[in-house]
């Protein structure tokens, strides 16, 4: 968790409130390109959870960025279906100057790009993983055992292990 400034919490707090913005990173190191501020026209950041329906939870994104010049066409050509990672910021512009949080660590699904619109979807991590995905699984008995198998056999064998029921 970060910590933020006063000056943060009262701007959250405030009526009326700072003027907000999102930083927005493509890729990673130095091939990474940082989207700028005024380029990104919407996003949508959608978190969902239901402990009910024993489904992972789902950390979404969509960016919509200005592509008025064609600068991120060549993006939208090459791209290949591989993940590429978005990073996020949400930042104000507060009176001491620009403070930003952690805003999560996507990484593609999906890149279009139409009517001078280029547009980024993406997902966190958990989204690439699901009840069949091979995984290694180290239970909490103090005995060192590997468990390997899919998501769903794994749980089957520790809830059966432990006599628990889900």
């Amino acid at each position: 968790m970060q910590t933020v400034s006063q000056e943060w919490n009262n701007n959250q707090n405030a009526t009326i409130r700072c003027a907000g913005y999102v930083e927005v990173t493509l890729g990673e190191g130095s091939g990474s390109l940082t989207i700028p501020t005024a380029r990104i026209k919407n996003v949508s950041h959608v978190r969902s959870y239901d402990p009910m329906s024993f489904e992972l939870p789902t950390n979404n994104i969509t960016i919509d960025i200005f592509n008025y010049d064609d600068f991120y066409t060549p993006y939208y050509e090459d791209y290949t279906d591989e993940r590429i990672k978005i990073t996020v910021k949400y930042g104000y512009a507060l009176g001491t100057g620009n403070e930003t949080i952690p805003g999560g660590v996507f990484y593609t699904k999906d890149i279009t790009n139409s009517d001078g619109i280029f547009t980024l979807s993406g997902s966190s991590s958990l989204e690439a993983f699901d009840e069949e995905s091979e995984i290694q699984y180290v239970p909490p008995t103090g005995v060192f055992q590997i468990w390997e198998g899919t998501a769903s056999e794994v749980v089957y064998t520790e809830t059966e292990v432990d006599n628990l029921q889900i």
